[in-house]
């Protein structure tokens, strides 16, 4: 996606708006000739210690006739690693497989997944997580980003020491690259990745708290000022590469406090500025790194001729986009869950249905740094059990959960003396003074989370 960026412009706005016209006509041409749209369609039903997964497969065109397509051989072969090939089926041009799985999820979609399956007396608690797809290496994830930020400010850095003859204007620019803009970008990076973790919750609203976020922290930085929303909102409107070098160069004497002079006059001249950057840039590393890949990605012509070049600017806005860029959740590959768990989960990313007794979840996995996550933690109470020693059900969902891992957190001698203390009460019996007096011999503290569970659960249930 970043390569279109290095094509060549006239100045930098004239290949920012080169790009961005080549990116719209290459979303219309998807459009109008049907871009092939991926989906994964998964059915999970809990039994007990396993799970049923049913996996439901096709390739489709987004265009109106939504022709859907087989998939292929080679495609086939990968699912029928984790499923075993006598249940696959074929419904139309949708590939189906099925399987039962106890503790890890297969990797048929690709990432990691699991379903585990606790039981008590009282009831179970069930838990279900998958990661699809996506880079969950967090550190390897911001290192990357912050190599990107590293190469803008080379590239910056190499310009600023060629170009500004003046020493102490060039020194403090230097310092000012070097330190604050390198680590005003590195936060802001940090921003964007933080903001695409959370963009499941709610997108449209995350968006909004980055940009309040991003902005206050241009604002106390002094890159930019409340009093000014007004013409910044007019230049960025305008795409005129003159009244954008005229916002720089008002920045940078500003914010640096240098005052103005020749030195700093090509900040205001844009095609000055832009012949001077490609210039330098072309002399770095990075650029002659970048362009042997270019040119390995997009070999000559059979005369040796190659029919683009790659723009040393284009460098500029590929690294801000690796740096910045967030979930690009375009569509084209998407997954869908649907967990029929019968009763609704105490925590979940998903969304629940009441009429299904299931959970949801519907997202887009082309994205190469975000995983996509799907979780679901649920509790069904032993109810036969529980009115039987308390008379109604007391404890449920979360609560019920913090008692199931509790009882399974004991030894077998312990549940044993536990399981004993139960077998003869009823509904009848004084729960708090029998509670009260219950202690496990060689660990007298190790009631207390199952006395607190029980003994607020039968009060609450007294009261209603």
């Amino acid at each position: 996606m970043l390569r279109f960026i290095y094509v060549i412009g006239e100045s930098p706005m004239h290949g920012y708006a080169a790009a961005r016209v080549l990116f719209l006509s290459l979303v219309a041409a998807m459009i109008s000739t049907g871009c092939t749209r991926k989906v994964y369609e998964i059915q999970l039903k809990p039994d007990g210690t396993s799970i049923e997964r049913t996996l439901t497969v096709w390739s489709e065109t987004t265009s109106a006739d939504k022709k859907v397509s087989p998939l292929p051989e080679g495609e086939l072969r990968h699912f029928r690693q984790f499923y075993d090939s006598a249940n696959d089926r074929l419904e139309g041009d949708k590939h189906v497989f099925s399987g039962r799985f106890e503790g890890e999820m297969p990797q048929d979609v690709g990432g990691a997944g699991s379903y585990t399956h606790f039981e008590s007396p009282l009831g179970s608690t069930s838990l279900y997580s998958e990661r699809f797809r996506g880079e969950d290496d967090l550190q390897d994830s911001i290192a990357k980003r912050n190599q990107a930020v590293d190469k803008i400010i080379a590239l910056l850095l190499h310009w600023a020491r060629n170009e500004l003859p003046e020493l102490e204007t060039r020194q403090r620019i230097e310092v000012f690259l070097d330190q604050d803009l390198r680590r005003d970008l590195m936060n802001l990076s940090a921003y964007c990745l933080t903001h695409a973790m959370l963009s499941d919750l709610d997108e449209q609203e995350i968006g909004k708290r980055l940009a309040a976020r991003m902005a206050q922290y241009l604002v106390e930085r002094d890159y930019v000022r409340w009093q000014e929303v007004p013409r910044l909102l007019r230049v960025f409107s305008s795409e005129d590469p003159d009244q954008f070098a005229g916002l720089l160069h008002a920045t940078v004497i500003r914010k640096l406090g240098i005052p103005e002079g020749e030195s700093l006059a090509i900040l205001a001249d844009a095609e000055r500025l832009a012949n001077s950057l490609r210039e330098s840039f072309r002399e770095t590393e990075i650029y002659r790194t970048e362009l042997a890949r270019y040119q390995e990605e997009h070999p000559a012509d059979d005369e040796g001729d190659s029919s683009e070049e790659i723009d040393p600017l284009g460098l500029l806005a590929g690294f801000a986009l690796e740096a910045t860029l967030p979930k690009s959740g375009s569509g084209w590959t998407v997954v869908e869950v649907d967990l029929e768990c019968g009763i609704e989960p105490f925590a979940t990313n998903g969304t629940w249905d009441e009429e299904s007794k299931s959970v949801s979840w519907n997202d887009s996995i082309d994205d190469a740094t975000i995983p996509v996550l799907a979780f679901a933690a649920w509790s069904q109470p032993d109810v036969e059990n529980q009115e039987r020693l308390f008379g109604s059900t007391v404890l449920s969902g979360e609560e019920l959960a913090k008692y199931v891992f509790w009882y399974r957190g004991l030894n077998e001698s312990e549940r044993e003396q536990w399981d004993e203390f139960f077998s003869d009460v009823t509904p009848d019996d004084d729960w708090r003074e029998r509670l009260d007096r219950f202690e496990f011999p060689e660990a007298d503290q190790l009631a207390e989370v199952a006395r607190r569970l029980l003994s607020e659960a039968l009060t609450k249930t007294k009261t209603e």
